[in-house]
């Protein structure tokens, strides 16, 4: 495969080993058509006088978003990709503080930006919609500049060190952070995971996580185009059944629930599709219930694990080499040690590496906290196995200490709450109780359809008999006193992680 440590010498590669291959089966775009539009796109842009200027993309996950992209980060300036199920107010914090001055939508967001830009006066961003014929004209603009000769944008000579995207947390802790990810960062470690994680020219990727996440936005998208795969886009949950049996989905990147919702149809899957070649889970724990139904069904599932910071893979599994409960092994050509072990040798995972982001956007103090010597402190705990497969075993801040000293990992417990057959998901956390107590908690939610014509008083006591089975195997310090049960689900990220700080401040 092709060296390359920026977006623009990754894009003109593929085009030239892969040219007229379909990269988006929906409107039959072809790798050559894809680089042609995106230098149409570029040239327009710096035509407009946006050369080194932030410009943000707000859409569902379509072609136009990827070509605005490239477009931006290959030559024009840098790229800020905004998640869509966030709040307006929210929307309108991450524009000011980007100070964005265009930004790319689909017409469903045009009139939420235009009552941001008329309610906050710092916002004076241009929006082009992708459905508009504004869109349209710079596409035919940059081809007729292009056309009489104008190659400024073409032959742009790319800095890889310099930034290409600006992606903000999804903040399940605190505050969204924004992270500065360059192009050497996203480039060195698609190349990193494709050394171990076998994707090529005959997959058909599923794009259903939002492209503003890295998971989406860099892992797959860049692997895909890297490795020569044809793209769908699909931005309904319920859409995702008729796409995979449709378009003959043999890839797909997605979130524990996403695969828990799949699980019920494998068989349909695998006889329709016999030919799959994996599915990945990443951006929380997966269930181990859900990954043995997949191996029953012939369908492998593997885990990844990473963050934004890393840009954004640390650790993957592949076909081959995969244990449930793990989350893989390091990629090639990165560094990782744990810090702190305790006697379990559990301690904070670091990591060093090309892939590590050059830091947040205008936050100094938050950069040089998470960055010591090179070393990017994930705040994850693990520990690692005499085979060097990594196991997430919680946050460190999320770690319980008890006024005795013990510690108590809430992730370690949840994963054997959600072993129980009908628990959707569980949270576990810490109150006082008594002048000098504690007492560990679980709120947990179940699944309405595995109880089917089963009263809510039985449904609680048949969780409630497993709750106790599990604090027989848990130590007495770590028991489960007090139990919720319900059937509404937890407050959650677009890519389903929990919002534990959030939750906590409505105890």
């Amino acid at each position: 495969m092709y060296q390359f440590l920026d977006l623009k010498k990754l894009i003109e590669c593929s085009t030239e080993k892969y040219n007229k291959k379909i990269l988006y089966e929906f409107s039959n775009i072809t790798y050559n058509k894809f680089l042609k539009e995106i230098n149409y796109l570029g040239t327009s842009l710096l035509n407009m006088g946006l050369k080194g200027k932030r410009i943000a993309i707000l859409s569902e996950n379509r072609y136009e978003w990827e070509i605005s992209f490239f477009a931006i980060a290959c030559g024009v300036g840098i790229v800020v990709p905004l998640d869509r199920s966030l709040p307006k107010g929210e929307i309108a914090r991450i524009l000011k503080r980007s100070r964005v001055d265009l930004v790319f939508s689909s017409k469903e967001y045009e009139k939420l930006l235009e009552e941001i830009k008329m309610e906050n006066n710092c916002c004076l961003y241009k929006i082009v919609s992708f459905d508009s014929l504004q869109y349209k004209n710079l596409l035919l603009k940059g081809k007729k500049l292009t056309e009489k000769g104008d190659k400024t944008y073409i032959s742009t000579k790319i800095n890889s060190n310099k930034i290409c995207a600006i992606f903000y947390t999804s903040g399940t802790s605190d505050k969204s952070k924004a992270v500065m990810l360059s192009h050497k960062n996203v480039c060195t470690n698609v190349q990193n995971v494709a050394k171990v994680f076998e994707l090529n020219s005959n997959d058909k990727v599923l794009s259903i996580l939002p492209l503003s996440h890295v998971l989406e936005g860099i892992f797959c998208m860049l692997l895909s185009i890297y490795n020569g795969a044809t793209r769908i886009h699909c931005n309904k949950v319920e859409d995702i059944m008729e796409y995979i049996l449709k378009y003959e989905i043999t890839f797909m990147c997605g979130v524990p629930f996403l695969f828990e919702i799949l699980s019920k149809d494998l068989s349909m899957i695998k006889t329709q599709i016999p030919k799959i070649n994996m599915f990945m889970s990443a951006g929380a724990s997966l269930n181990e219930k859900i990954i043995k139904r997949y191996e029953k069904a012939g369908i492998k599932l593997v885990q990844g694990y990473g963050m934004t910071e890393s840009g954004p893979v640390i650790t993957i599994e592949n076909k081959e080499n995969c244990k449930i409960g793990s989350v893989g092994k390091k990629i090639p050509n990165i560094h990782l040690k744990l810090l702190k072990k305790d006697k379990d040798g559990i301690g904070e995972i670091a990591v060093k590496g090309e892939n590590i982001f050059i830091g947040f956007f205008e936050n100094e103090i938050a950069t040089k906290e998470m960055l010591k010597n090179g070393w990017l402190l994930t705040g994850d705990l693990g520990r690692i196995d005499s085979d060097n497969y990594l196991y997430i075993v919680g946050r460190l801040k999320n770690v319980i200490v008890l006024t005795n000293g013990k510690k108590v990992y809430p992730e370690e417990i949840e994963y054997l709450i959600n072993q129980i057959d009908g628990v959707k998901e569980n949270l576990v956390y810490c109150i006082s109780y008594g002048p000098s107590g504690y007492m560990i908690c679980t709120d947990i939610v179940y699944d309405k359809n595995h109880f089917k014509n089963i009263k809510e008083k039985e449904i609680k006591q048949i969780i409630n008999r497993k709750i106790e089975y599990i604090n027989e195997i848990l130590p007495g310090f770590k028991r489960i006193r007090r139990v919720k049960i319900s059937n509404k689900e937890l407050e959650k990220t677009s890519t389903g992680k929990i919002k534990r700080i959030q939750y906590f401040e409505k105890k």
